[in-house]
């Protein structure tokens, strides 16, 4: 029987293939929703891949460790920011966020891994649902988060984006993964329970 040339050989597809395309296409859709800079998936994926996200992928000791892990995010943004403007997209510190964090939770943040303390650094991705829940659970800090869903994420600059990172790990506590904030998180409910601006 001769083999079809126009089949794609799947032998070489691996598993970090496969995760890096699904969390490439998650976090495009998700960084690529900001009214006035949309973009398509395939530039999400060139972007990720530009920046070198695929080789950290397979093994959370590849990841930054919890010491380093907002300096490394901070060169990240950068990179992403970068990586964009050659794409012709205009990337702020909160949408290259948003890629980088969506990324990294598909890739990594799963019963597999969810203990590791490197997975536990990754920050979460932040958004208007977010923050929106943080308001109305913390009640001592409501002013502050409210001030925060009111700049709009996809606004956000470096200094306010790494403001809202420190105010999520003193709102945790010590040792206490990231990926916990998104208890307050309400998105996954829908838009007819919340309304439909759920994306600034």
């Amino acid at each position: 029987m001769t083999q079809n040339s126009n089949i794609p050989n799947f032998e070489a597809y691996d598993i970090i293939e496969h995760v890096h395309r699904f969390a490439t296409w998650a976090a495009s859709r998700a960084a690529g929703t900001v009214k006035g800079v949309r973009f398509p998936v395939w530039k999400g994926r060139r972007i990720c891949d530009a920046v070198g996200f695929r080789r950290l992928l397979g093994n959370p000791n590849l990841l930054p460790s919890q010491e380093t892990m907002d300096d490394c995010h901070r060169q990240w943004r950068k990179q992403v920011i970068e990586a964009a403007e050659v794409e012709g997209v205009h990337f702020t510190h909160g949408m290259a966020a948003k890629l980088i964090n969506v990324y990294f939770k598909t890739a990594y943040v799963n019963p597999v891994y969810a203990s590791h303390p490197m997975v536990g650094a990754l920050h979460p991705p932040i958004d208007r649902k977010l923050l929106a829940g943080l308001a109305a659970r913390d009640v001592e800090h409501a002013k502050t988060w409210q001030a925060y869903r009111d700049a709009a994420w996809s606004r956000f600059d470096s200094d306010t984006y790494q403001e809202v990172i420190l105010a999520i790990r003193a709102l945790l506590g010590p040792g206490v993964p990231l990926w916990k904030i998104e208890y307050a998180w309400k998105g996954y409910q829908g838009k007819e329970l919340h309304g439909s601006r759920d994306r600034e």
